[in-house]
């Protein structure tokens, strides 16, 4: 069994990651700086933009709205590593009340279609 908490760890937050690399790599943000911002090595930014790593979960077009703008904020305005982990937090929360984690829990067939786990944030 794996718990929401995993299924948030091993497949939304880097989904989340690889939507973050893919709208700073837009804005303009080169991939070192990307992977000294997020805290990952160039090679996983690599992956990111590649689509090798984070596809497995479809975030909600508002949660993609919303790295979107963060992005734009960070890459015109910069961002401190606190405020970042905030920023990654918040669409991590939102992203789990839009039930992505759930559905995606139950298509890898460790929740029923009557678990609530996954929006209990």
């Amino acid at each position: 069994m794996k718990v929401p908490c995993q299924i948030t760890q091993w497949y939304l937050l880097p989904a989340i990651s690889a939507e973050m690399v893919k709208e700073l790599k837009k804005n303009g943000v080169k991939q070192a700086e990307i992977a000294r911002l997020l805290g990952v090595t160039p090679a996983a930014v690599s992956q990111y933009v590649k689509g090798k790593r984070g596809k497995r979960v479809t975030l909600p077009t508002e949660i993609q709205k919303k790295i979107s703008v963060s992005a734009r904020k960070i890459s015109t305005n910069g961002i401190a590593d606190e405020e970042l982990s905030r920023e990654i937090c918040e669409l991590c929360i939102q992203a789990r009340k839009a039930r992505a984690v759930c559905e995606f829990h139950k298509k890898l067939g460790y929740a029923d279609k009557n678990c609530t786990l996954c929006t209990a944030v």
